[in-house]
């Protein structure tokens, strides 16, 4: 979607040459559940699904400038283009020495996202499945930050994981950039509609409410189906905020109905 969209489709079809390569079997290659071409895309964060995609920005002769993995919102992938460009000019500058160009590519990354938006930080908070990911490796994570008073675990923002990586790799060859590594945050597998179950739902034992709506997600998509989940998240949505009311049913289909 952001590819396509304004500002970023202006800028890609005016300054940049675009091409794709299938990374499927690459070892850090994730693993996501299957949509049908007629499934609409969800809105989600910055940096969300680093393992699927990752969208290398590279100077003519190979030279990686940027790599920003997963999903990125079009206006903070544009500004992200645009800091690509802008090392560019530092990689062909001649009066640089190999030494000074490795340095402005560090300081240039961390002053960048230390000066992003609060929009594009709000955009960038890693998802509440990959914090709960990077929390069980937390002693050899660099995701979280130290506690403070107030939150006994905080998490870096993905712009923030993205731009400290990338300073550690200041003008790294196409064939020599550690895809694995720089990627490696969050869960392998993405899967949008059952991160979802497991951000909203209590855990359940066998036959409970999360494995249920676990096999009507396996279901083939149609009305019916949209209906029934759309109806089981919304009550456990208020059961959540309001522990109080009543649980959500387990809602099936009558004789003869059949899912769609």
């Amino acid at each position: 979607m952001s590819l396509s969209a304004a500002p970023t489709f202006d800028l890609l079809r005016r300054d940049f040459v675009c091409g794709w390569r299938d990374i499927t079997g690459e070892p850090w290659s994730g693993v996501s559940g299957r949509y049908t071409q007629d499934e609409g895309a969800v809105w989600t964060t910055n940096g969300a699904g680093p393992h699927n995609i990752q969208m290398f920005v590279l100077a003519p002769d190979g030279t990686v400038l940027h790599c920003l993995p997963g999903y990125w919102e079009s206006h903070d992938l544009a500004a992200e283009l645009v800091f690509a460009q802008k090392l560019g000019a530092v990689w062909r500058d001649p009066t640089l020495s190999r030494a000074q160009k490795d340095a402005k590519f560090r300081a240039m990354n961390l002053e960048h996202f230390a000066a992003h938006p609060r929009e594009t930080v709000a955009r960038s908070e890693m998802q509440g499945f990959d914090k709960k990911f990077e929390a069980r490796r937390a002693s050899v994570s660099d995701c979280v930050l130290g506690p403070d008073p107030v939150q006994p675990r905080r998490f870096k923002t993905t712009d923030q994981i993205v731009h400290e990586r990338m300073a550690a790799r200041p003008f790294v060859p196409y064939a020599e950039f550690d895809v694995a590594r720089f990627t490696d945050y969050g869960r392998q597998k993405y899967d949008k509609k059952q991160a979802l179950l497991a951000d909203v739902l209590p855990k359940a034992g066998p036959g409970g409410l999360r494995e249920k709506l676990a096999g009507l997600m396996r279901q083939p998509p149609g009305a019916a189906r949209k209906g029934v989940l759309r109806s089981l998240l919304d009550a456990t949505l208020r059961r959540r905020d309001d522990p109080s009311s009543s649980p959500p049913a387990a809602c099936a289909p009558s004789a003869g109905e059949k899912i769609l």
